[in-house]
């Protein structure tokens, strides 16, 4: 067991066959022993929640503080384990049943330009500073990307990321504004002469729309809320993950759409930086927009775009 472990966040993910998983063995006090050292333990369980032993997983999941799934289709398994590490390793985030109500909220914040740099963000996964000093010469509208350039990236590589009909949608409304200059989502004042002209902090919307939606952030890897908790940027950017992590993709599609570097070691690293496996701009639209149409189920009020504010390319 690996108690000397430094890592902020220690988790194990168990799989067993929910139909076959009763063995002799001190289970409860390797459990116990495990949540001491502070190890979260989550379980996967092939089949369904009815199996014979389905209740030994649940019971270890609860005692080990981590998530249970149940699946009974084998190929969904790498996806489960991808969903679980992402959900327990960035901690915070909106949960999916309190999105229609941050989301409503967000959109009575006054400032225009916070509010639309939220959403972008929460849509894209995309970090803070990537997002707000979006630029439109980044934006390919003819063939729907958006191109980050590699000094502005924390990974230092250039990304490029295809639109879905919500981002899409949002950036066609903000170049409908008629506004001049270079950034997508401008300062609407500039205080000082270093200003950098885009907007610098997004936490005014947030704040907004946490207090008059009563939304508090969610905490994955304790599975409680942070009561009294603030909701910060970058829980944004982790609701992303979470949603998209319940779509229908591959964890190399989910790991390329959050821009996130693959950690040395991990099953990510080992295939993508060794190159066995590309992911094109192209092979990624359908997975954007598997994630844009999961926002949309748990957001009714985006199925319906209100045509008449969504300003039309000419």
């Amino acid at each position: 067991m690996r108690q000397q472990a430094k890592a902020a966040n220690q988790h194990v993910s168990l799989f067993s066959d929910a139909q076959d998983s009763e063995q002799p063995g001190n289970d409860t006090q390797l459990v116990a022993t495990m949540r001491k050292a502070g190890i979260t333990i989550s379980v996967i369980g092939l089949g369904t929640d009815k199996d014979v032993d389905a209740n030994l997983l649940k019971d270890i999941a609860k005692r080990g503080e981590g998530n249970i799934y149940f699946t009974d289709r084998p190929t969904e398994i790498p996806r489960i384990f991808a969903q679980d590490t992402f959900a327990v390793a960035r901690n915070t985030f909106i949960k999916e049943e309190d999105l229609p109500s941050f989301h409503g909220a967000l959109m009575g914040a006054p400032n225009r330009d916070q509010r639309d740099c939220v959403r972008f963000i929460l849509f894209t996964g995309l970090r803070s500073e990537e997002a707000r000093a979006l630029s439109w010469d980044e934006v390919d509208f003819e063939r729907k990307l958006l191109n980050i350039p590699e000094e502005r990236n924390k990974g230092k590589r250039p990304i490029v990321i295809p639109m879905s009909d919500l981002v899409l949608d949002l950036l066609v409304e903000r170049r409908g504004l008629g506004r001049e200059g270079r950034w997508v989502f401008p300062a609407s004042f500039r205080y000082r002469a270093d200003s950098p002209g885009y907007v610098t902090d997004v936490r005014g919307a947030i704040e907004h729309a946490q207090k008059t939606g009563g939304v508090f952030p969610y905490d994955g890897a304790r599975g409680k809320y942070v009561e009294g908790g603030v909701v910060k940027v970058h829980d944004l950017r982790r609701t992303f993950v979470t949603v998209a992590s319940q779509c229908d993709m591959s964890p190399f599609a989910l790991q390329a759409l959050s821009n996130h570097a693959p950690s040395a070691g991990s099953v990510f690293a080992n295939h993508i930086t060794g190159d066995y496996v590309q992911i094109t701009e192209d092979r990624l639209r359908e997975p954007a927009q598997r994630v844009a149409d999961r926002f949309k189920a748990l957001i009714p009020a985006l199925a319906d775009p209100q045509g008449a504010n969504v300003a039309q390319l000419t």
